[in-house]
């Protein structure tokens, strides 16, 4: 096995750690676009007075 320089070792470190960053950040911005569309839904089903209304709204969301 090859021994690597010091510096590249750290490179190698940091490259990972910004890599697994990324990752995160891209799935934090997911989530919070699953929440902000889940509270929007929210919204609209407290918005609703009749089921029938809440049936249909369901239904288009779906295309059925």
């Amino acid at each position: 096995m090859q021994v690597l320089p010091v510096d590249t070792m750290y490179r190698l470190k940091d490259f990972n750690f910004r890599l697994i960053l990324n990752i995160y950040h891209t799935n934090i911005h997911r989530l919070n676009k699953v929440v902000t569309y889940g509270s929007t839904l929210h919204t609209q089903y407290m918005k609703c007075k009749y089921a029938t209304q809440l049936k249909n709204y369901i239904c288009s969301l779906r295309e059925c």
